[in-house]
């Protein structure tokens, strides 16, 4: 669910306005049409299992380049409890930057620009 909402979701609707985009480059200055998504620091937590998207696997059955980085406290990733929330929404958002990153190297030549951006916060509010 994490991934089918924040990941393909995003991608389904770039995917669909796509050609209005691709049309507005003919009148723009190239790199000035832009394509911006929305991420956060959450892409830490998890690379994307390709071969466990739902994770239904234990951390000791997955390929190394999709295990989640060491050190995880448990309260966000218990190794022996296949899903967890906080490495589903990482692996989201780590989507949501390769699919900038491979849309800028797709696009690049029509004159887009994709961007994967985390909101940030600052500390302390504002008043």
């Amino acid at each position: 669910m994490h991934f089918g909402t924040n990941h393909i979701g995003l991608f389904l609707l770039t995917n669909l306005i796509l050609p209005s985009v691709l049309a507005s480059c003919s009148s723009s200055i190239p790199g000035s049409t832009r394509i911006v998504n929305l991420t956060s620091a959450g892409h830490r937590l998890s690379p994307i299992r390709f071969s466990d998207y739902n994770l239904r696997k234990k951390v000791a059955e997955l390929p190394e380049e999709e295990r989640p980085p060491n050190g995880l406290p448990t309260a966000l990733m218990d190794p022996e409890v296949p899903y967890s929330p906080f490495v589903a929404y990482g692996q989201s958002k780590t989507g949501n930057i390769l699919f900038s990153v491979g849309l800028s190297e797709a696009l690049g030549a029509n004159g887009v620009r994709s961007f994967s951006v985390h909101p940030g916060c600052e500390f302390p509010p504002s008043p």
